[in-house]
């Protein structure tokens, strides 16, 4: 608002062409000499009951101190469409006045004077600086009824007070007569094209619309409930835009009250709904450092290596986003489900067999909907590591291998590929067939050494483990010399001339085999189990060492090839 010139005008009589229009009380009543308000800001309200220029008005008034008092006095045009005493937005016209000291009826001539119109409701404001002023009033009685076209009002902010009324009188000139007060016709507000508004969770709302007033000199206010509203153009039309508040989609729908105000006319109105429908929540996995070194590498991740990632969740609406969120995650391979699955933020699995796995994590706020992201990983396959625990000859003592003596041969593995089968298969290097199995026996035909291979496949998938060992199959005179060094560190029931005398057979017997002489050899070494016998027989060899070394001789004569060990089966002389 903005206020008119100030003019100083000091106590005058009403002029003679004035009308009285209004005297609170009526002329001829005095008020109480204690009935008065010495406030900062007091007023009075009235509705006149002419239409013409307001160029005088008197009021009870005085001083508190003794000394005449300065005040300022405003008319104000009075917007009816607010509950607190508010000024109609435009130029206020503003006197600065002078009272004086009595309690008295003062007047003062208003220049330039305020025109005014029957039927609308005026406020006399009062402002002073020094409390000193005093205006008198009139208190409500039955004897003394209220001023019913208008009020008291005293404080800052102005408050009403029904009990009372402030004295005033206010004259009129030109009222005869009166002119007809313009017309005016109420604003137009128009409604949005859709009076159900829907927006995301989380979005901030916004709707707009558009307004008219073929008063171009009224000032068109517009405000909303609930929300904010901004308004655009001149004073004969524009838009109008209302902006709410982000919200979750289980608010529930509210209406909005769109509100247009010239303050001449009663306030129009329209409304329309605002409601939230619920966004899909966005889901992110993120792999663990391990598991990013292994997806950054350039090789790729391999059969039996864990891998761990971690799931979070955002929502458009900051209400969903502090939770609680659903996390479930699933694996597939190949296309296939794979065991595997998880209902917190962290999840692992360890892949057990080369593949492409799709990790998938499925999240969900309080909404109805459910957000996803999946993760692709192509892992590649290991092969096995094969290992043979060992081989076993049918002759221990000494621990050595014939031509057609059984050796047991035992193997295992080991393969991060958990989901794989695997097979065994024996390749014994003498162009034998292979056999399967991972504990085998094998015989081989003649002396020499031998590599001995076990592979180790793994189903359909290709590539094998392997692993070696080396078998020497010795001939009758190394294998003679070898029995001879176990009889000489060993059998310690025999002294060095009984051990001499077993070794100087095998010796012998070694020798004639060196020659080809079989004959010769298979007769000392039939000396050779006649003096072990012996030895058995006195008890200076054990039986067990006995039967060991006979198991030597006979596997020797029988590479010698004079000799069928079948006939040891059955007694002798038989």
């Amino acid at each position: 608002m903005s206020a008119a010139t100030l003019v100083l005008s000091l106590a005058a009589p009403a002029v003679a062409d004035d009308t009285l229009d209004t005297a609170v009380p009526a002329q001829g009543s005095i008020p109480g000499s204690s009935s008065f308000f010495a406030m900062r800001q007091m007023a009075q309200t009235f509705t006149p009951r002419l239409t013409g220029q307001l160029d005088h008005i008197a009021l009870w008034e005085g001083s508190g101190n003794g000394t005449a008092q300065n005040f300022q006095l405003q008319v104000w045009t009075v917007d009816t469409t607010k509950t607190a005493l508010t000024p109609v937005p435009g130029n206020i016209p503003t006197y600065q006045l002078r009272g004086d000291v009595n309690r008295t009826q003062h007047g003062w001539d208003l220049v330039p004077s305020v025109p005014i119109f029957a039927g609308r409701e005026y406020a006399l404001v009062v402002s002073v600086n020094v409390v000193a002023f005093r205006w008198y009033y009139i208190a409500n009685s039955p004897s003394l009824p209220g001023y019913g076209g208008g009020d008291l009002w005293i404080g800052s902010p102005l408050t009403k007070d029904t009990l009372r009324d402030f004295t005033f009188e206010i004259y009129v000139a030109g009222a005869t007569p009166p002119p007809s007060p313009p017309s005016n016709t109420a604003p137009t507000l128009n409604p949005p094209a859709q009076r159900a508004q829907t927006f995301a969770e989380g979005t901030v709302p916004s709707v707009s619309g558009t307004w008219s007033d073929p008063d171009t000199a009224d000032n068109v206010s517009i405000t909303a409930a609930p929300g904010s509203v901004t308004q655009a153009g001149p004073n004969s039309q524009g838009t109008w835009t209302w902006t709410g508040t982000a919200a979750d989609e289980d608010v529930p729908v509210q209406t909005v009250t769109i509100t247009a105000n010239d303050h001449h006319n009663p306030a129009v109105t329209t409304t329309f709904t605002v409601g939230f429908y619920a966004v899909k929540p966005t889901a992110t996995i993120t792999p663990a450092a391990s598991t990013a070194s292994l997806l950054a590498a350039a090789s790729r991740p391999k059969e039996g290596q864990l891998l761990s990632f971690t799931g979070s969740a955002h929502s458009q609406s900051a209400a969903d986003n502090s939770g609680p969120w659903t996390y479930s995650w699933s694996v597939t391979k190949d296309g296939a489900p794979y065991p595997g699955s998880g209902s917190s933020t962290a999840f692992s699995f360890t892949p057990g067999d080369e593949g492409v796995y799709v990790v998938t994590l499925t999240v969900q706020d309080d909404g109805p909907l459910s957000g996803t992201d999946k993760l692709t990983i192509t892992v590649d396959d290991v092969l096995p590591t094969a290992t043979i625990t060992g081989f076993t000859p049918a002759l221990t003592a000494p621990k050595i291998v014939l031509p057609y003596e059984l050796v047991s041969f035992a193997g295992t593995f080991t393969d991060p590929g958990t989901d794989d089968t695997h097979t065994a298969a024996w390749d014994f290097g003498d162009k034998t067939p292979v056999v399967a199995g991972w504990n085998v026996t094998h015989f081989f035909t003649t002396p020499g050494v031998y590599t001995v291979t076990l592979e180790v496949a793994q189903g359909d998938d290709p590539g094998v483990g392997t692993a070696t060992t080396t078998v020497q199959v010795l001939n009758a005179s190394d294998a003679l010399g070898a029995i001879g060094d176990y009889v000489k560190n060993n059998l310690p029931g025999l002294n060095a001339g009984q051990k001499n005398s077993l070794i100087a057979k095998l010796n012998a017997a070694a020798a004639a085999a060196g020659r080809g002489d079989s004959n010769t050899a298979t007769n000392q070494l039939n000396a050779f189990l006649n003096e072990l016998a012996a030895d058995e027989k006195s008890g200076k060899v054990s039986s067990a060492e006995a039967d060991n070394l006979r198991d030597d001789i006979r596997a020797v004569k029988a590479a010698l090839g004079g000799y069928n060990r079948f006939l040891d089966l059955w007694p002798l002389g038989i």
